[in-house]
């Protein structure tokens, strides 16, 4: 499965060819280095508001433009899970995320710019009592929906398909 190695022909540190080795380990030819494959971490958010609603957002940016998503992002190298949430919940839509829950880690694929990223997402869940957010940063639009009336067809991402399935299972 060549979604994301062929896009990584020559080693970081003496430009010698890299051997595939398994779909996680390309091998420098000429130095030997090893290049692991590893998961890009990343959070996301299911909100539920006071009247019970999920709220999602509408993907102002590919990969997914203009398909449902929750709030979250990409780890910072100075952050761990819980921190790169909080930020990314106040980057997004600008408010302090206080009270949230871990609900579970979900493995994907993000396709960025020719290259399918493999993404393991720490998934968390919060309420809000009262609805003190604004669409920002990268999303261009804030929705709502019953439980049971998310249209998951939209949903740009497996892995948060996977993670709302599990929450209204649970619910």
């Amino acid at each position: 499965m060549k979604l994301l190695h062929h896009h990584y022909n020559f080693c970081s540190r003496c430009k010698g060819d890299l051997e595939e080795k398994s779909e996680k380990l390309l091998v420098c030819k000429k130095c030997k280095f090893h290049f692991y494959i590893n998961p890009i971490p990343c959070n996301g958010l299911i909100l539920e508001n006071a009247q019970g609603e999920i709220v999602l957002i509408r993907r102002k940016y590919d990969p997914g433009k203009g398909m449902l998503d929750v709030p979250g992002g990409f780890v910072d190298i100075d952050e761990n899970f819980d921190q790169s949430l909080v930020r990314e919940i106040k980057e997004e839509l600008g408010f302090e995320l206080k009270d949230f829950k871990y609900l579970g880690s979900y493995k994907g694929r993000y396709l960025f710019q020719g290259i399918n990223y493999y993404t393991v997402c720490a998934t968390y869940t919060a309420k809000v009592l009262k609805e003190e957010f604004q669409a920002l940063d990268d999303v261009g639009e804030i929705v709502k929906f019953k439980p049971n009336e998310i249209p998951m067809e939209e949903i740009a991402f497996q892995a948060v398909k996977d993670a709302l399935s599990d929450y209204l299972k649970k619910k």
